[in-house]
């Protein structure tokens, strides 16, 4: 069960030095459901997550990232909602008083920005995670590339992106697709009825195929959730 407690990178054995261990004060090893492994000590230093490929280390920035992903899965959808309501609203209101200010942003506004941002881009990634279409069956296959905002990945190069977009286009019934091809490689894309636009390309900044998810935010950005295939 998610511990509020691991949010705060300051305290010492989560403030139970008689029921927890953590011999030099440096180490924290957490489950991949955000619990204390209270067995695990082999005197490295740092903060180590547990995921399918064993204990692997994590900044302070990705540490705070999965733990707010934890506690935002483990509440309802409900609270969930209110939470990207009120964080929207905040932002907006905040970007709006700094163009009115004209002043350059300090470095407390940048990260007071980055906060917001991430706890929004957190909520989507939760939201793309749990949809009941075909989008979100593509996502669940895929495994989250850590570091990376709303980025996953997956085996199969170009013929598994292809498929997986055939796949989702199937169920909406989408004929009118729009091919182009350029140097490159190739690119599909459609619009979706939920007013996002899906793009799946043979190429990508890091070369590898890519299936994409592209949408609007409440300041008119547009956003995307991406998938890498790995030939």
């Amino acid at each position: 069960m998610f511990n509020p407690k691991n949010l705060n990178l300051f305290s010492y054995t989560h403030q139970n030095p008689l029921k927890y261990v953590d011999p030099n004060g440096k180490t924290l090893y957490l489950n991949s459901d955000g619990s204390v492994d209270q067995n695990t000590n082999d005197g490295r230093d740092g903060i180590y997550i547990y995921d399918k490929n064993g204990y692997r280390p994590v900044s302070h920035e990705e540490y705070r990232y999965e733990q707010l992903k934890i506690y935002w899965k483990n509440s309802t959808a409900e609270a969930r909602k209110g939470a990207e309501f009120v964080n929207k609203r905040r932002l907006n209101r905040y970007l709006n008083k700094i163009q009115k200010s004209g002043l350059p942003l300090s470095e407390q506004a940048k990260k007071h920005i980055n906060e917001l941002n991430l706890k929004l881009t957190i909520l989507n990634e939760i939201s793309n995670e749990q949809r009941p279409d075909r989008v979100g069956d593509v996502i669940r296959k895929s495994s989250k590339i850590y570091g990376r905002k709303e980025q996953y990945q997956q085996d199969g190069g170009w013929e598994q992106a292809k498929a997986d977009f055939d796949y989702i286009i199937a169920q909406l019934g989408i004929r009118e697709i729009k091919i182009v091809e350029s140097k490159r490689g190739t690119l599909k894309a459609i619009r979706l009825k939920t007013g996002e636009t899906l793009i799946v390309r043979s190429f990508s900044s890091d070369s590898r195929p890519t299936l994409e998810i592209q949408r609007k935010n409440s300041t008119g950005e547009t956003k995307a959730t991406k998938i890498r295939y790995n030939e």
